[in-house]
C-alpha cells in the first residue's frame, strides 16, 4: 500500500464457462488470505460479462479494501 487510503485491485481474466465457479469460489480465496470477510459489496454495473466487487478484509486487527 503506498498510503493509508490505498486498495488493492485485483483482476482476474476468466473463461466464460468457469465465470459462475470463479464468482463461488472467490470469497473461499480471500478468505484464506484474511482472518474474516468484514463486507463484500457489489457493483451496480455488474452483469454476466464483468463483476466488480469490493471487499472489506480483516487482517491482524487491520482492515484493508480490495477489489476484485
Amino acid at each position: 500500500m503506498s498510503d493509508e487510503y490505498s486498495d488493492v485491485d485485483i483482476v482476474f481474466l476468466i473463461e466464460e464457462n468457469k465465470f459462475k465457479e470463479m464468482e463461488l469460489e472467490l470469497p473461499v480465496i480471500l478468505s484464506k488470505m484474511c482472518d474474516e470477510i468484514v463486507l463484500c459489496w457489489e457493483e451496480d454495473f455488474n452483469n454476466n460479462a464483468i463483476i466488480n466487487n469490493g471487499y472489506l478484509l480483516k487482517k491482524n486487527s487491520q482492515i484493508f479494501q480490495f477489489d476484485v
